[in-house]
């Protein structure tokens, strides 16, 4: 189980997550992923659904522990994004930076609750 965190650390983690984001463009059909800082307005959605995301993953033994229900929260926080930034690719702007967090964050000490 991961160990709990503080609020101020949540935030540290998604200000850098949402500094950028892929936006996805068709061209002739094929798509073309373009990685670039985002701008203030994407960032301040980008942090939003971060760090509610992490705050659902800090939540309690359930959610720190529970690998289904960490699979959840993100999922859903790739949906959001995508519906709140309809060219924003999701999976690249936050499902993979937050699964890396998870991962990042499960190598600290254990939580016992």
């Amino acid at each position: 189980m991961r160990k709990w965190l503080t609020e101020d650390a949540l935030r540290d983690i998604a200000d850098t997550i949402s500094e950028t984001i892929v936006i996805r463009t068709y061209i002739t059909g094929c798509s073309c992923d373009t990685r670039r800082p985002a701008t203030a307005q994407e960032k301040e959605c980008l942090y939003k659904v971060i760090y509610s995301a992490l705050l659902a993953l800090n939540d309690g033994c359930e959610n720190r522990g529970n690998p289904v229900a960490e699979r959840a929260i993100v999922d859903t926080a790739e949906f959001m994004i995508r519906l709140l930034i309809p060219d924003c690719n999701g999976y690249d702007s936050v499902y993979i930076p937050l699964n890396d967090a998870i991962a990042d964050w499960a190598k600290e000490e254990a939580a016992v609750c």
